[in-house]
């Protein structure tokens, strides 16, 4: 089953899908990006003094916690040549109404022991940048799996229940769920417990049939996994045995797209 528009064809057609491995501090690595890469167009709708409000209300509170990010953005926009109030309203995504995007992140203990983990990428069909960067809160490795909830001065962290573990853009734990505010998490739980439920019912006994099974999962539209909707679309999925050290991407839908093996990344990136 395939969704979408000729105009959402195009663009993903069109897309630009690109990886990046840098190494410096934040400055420098903020500075490599912004002499590979564009500033993402802003909608025409949008209220520029508010979404510049709102961001430097945001960059405020990280200034007091992690201020190297903040040199990330201060060097992308050295090296553009761009004034700081032009580049800091994407630190926030131009989103001061607090809408959340959908991106799903999964990780599954199989039988024989290999460690699964499997992400759908999210965002607006109109981002024509479409790079592979994990900035997700799922940490795993060939051994555990976590998930991390953060809020500025709090930070909790989740472990599976039984083999599986599912992470979207809402906090589970029941002490963070009052700071989402008054935010509708009813389609992000709908996602979350429909596929635990494929977790506790799909039997699968090895890695061969786990990779078949995260495919099918996430190009499923029952819930759905894989968006097509103008401000929630899915850009490109994965999957990765931790274990066997293999990674397929699909750059795109996954319902109308292939996944293809990439090279396992380098332990370390290159100066």
């Amino acid at each position: 089953m395939t969704t979408g528009t000729e105009a959402d064809l195009r663009q993903e057609r069109e897309a630009d899908y690109r990886t990046f491995e840098l190494a410096g501090d934040h400055a420098t690595i903020g500075y490599q990006m912004g002499l590979a890469t564009p500033l993402r167009p802003v909608e025409h709708w949008r209220d520029p003094a508010t979404d510049l409000a709102f961001a430097r209300a945001c960059a405020q509170v990280v200034g007091r916690f992690h201020p190297p990010l903040l040199d990330e953005y201060r060097g992308y926009a050295q090296a553009q040549g761009r004034p700081w109030e032009e580049v800091l309203p994407h630190f926030s995504l131009n989103l001061p109404e607090g809408t959340l995007s959908g991106c799903t992140t999964l990780a599954r203990r199989l039988p024989d022991g290999h460690l699964l983990v499997a992400r759908n990428y999210d965002f607006l069909y109109t981002q024509r940048q479409r790079y592979l960067f994990p900035f997700n809160y799922l940490v795993a490795d060939p051994h555990d799996a976590f998930a991390v909830e953060v809020y500025p001065g709090r930070v909790r962290v989740r472990r599976p229940a039984g083999d599986g573990l599912v992470v979207t853009n809402y906090y589970e734990s029941p002490d963070m769920r009052p700071l989402q505010g008054r935010r509708d998490l009813t389609k992000q739980i709908e996602r979350v417990r429909w596929i635990e439920a494929r977790m506790a019912e799909d039997v699968v006994r090895d890695a061969a049939g786990g990779w078949a099974w995260a495919e099918r999962l996430l190009r499923d539209h029952a819930v759905p996994v894989c968006h097509h909707r103008p401000n929630q679309a899915t850009l490109w999925s994965l999957v990765a045995d931790l274990t066997a050290r293999r990674v397929v991407y699909c750059l795109g839908a996954p319902c109308r797209n292939e996944f293809r093996e990439w090279a396992w990344p380098q332990d370390a990136p290159p100066s």
